[in-house]
């Protein structure tokens, strides 16, 4: 498997070596030796690198969606979007349910979103997919056959996940990530405050009913 530079090195490094390449002020099989690759690897990002300078870079690029959904998958999560956007937009007094959990995100002043399409909808559900397939894989191997025994690898898994697991898309592992975004203030996890005029979460968290009254 070729070897992803953009997980080692930057831009600027890379960009650098190139050119003191090009430049002879260094031999060949040194880069080579810094870079990790091989002799046609090099050759190819080398010519890049000549092509365009000012705009080279080793970050991957996919050539080609991953993972694409079948029509009927695709119809399928069409038409559930399509139904949960009824439900978010429904006008008051179509469900006592949704109308009360909306309630509670406007008192606490988080915005309502939705997937606006069958590749978000499958970004959100892909992971806990994938978890519930290793799960699974982890208790055959270990020839599980009890609810608690499969409980105890689950509750391995979470920590693994969260604290060692490198992600495959931001390319850190998550609880680092999210560590680096508190401290960078690049998120949007707040501690929770009880918005006014309430004095208490069972002012917010709790059941209402509205009443109207007929002057007549």
């Amino acid at each position: 498997m070729a070897k992803q530079l953009h997980k080692s090195f930057s831009d600027q490094q890379v960009r650098a070596l190139l050119k003191r390449s090009v430049d002879r002020e260094v031999e060949l099989r040194h880069i080579l030796g810094v870079l990790g690759i091989g002799r046609s690897r090099f050759f190819e990002i080398l010519r890049q690198y000549r092509d365009d300078p000012g705009e080279f870079t080793v970050a991957y690029r996919r050539t080609s969606c991953p993972r694409k959904l079948s029509p009927e998958v695709e119809r399928n999560i069409l038409k559930e979007l399509e139904l949960e956007k009824r439900l978010i937009e429904a006008p008051r007094g179509s469900s006592p349910d949704l109308q009360l959990w909306k309630k509670v995100l406007q008192e606490c002043r988080i915005e309502l979103r939705y997937a606006l399409s069958p590749q978000a909808k499958g970004k959100i559900e892909r992971p806990p997919g994938w978890l519930q397939d290793r799960v699974v894989r982890t208790c055959a191997r270990k020839n599980v056959k009890t609810i608690g025994h499969a409980r105890k690898l689950l509750g391995l898994e979470k920590p693994r996940y969260n604290n060692l697991q490198v992600h495959s898309t931001t390319g850190e592992i998550p609880v680092m990530r999210f560590r680096r975004a508190l401290k960078e203030k690049r998120t949007l996890f707040r501690p929770f405050e009880v918005p006014p005029p309430f004095r208490s979460t069972k002012d917010v968290f709790s059941l209402f009913e509205v009443e109207f009254s007929r002057n007549r």
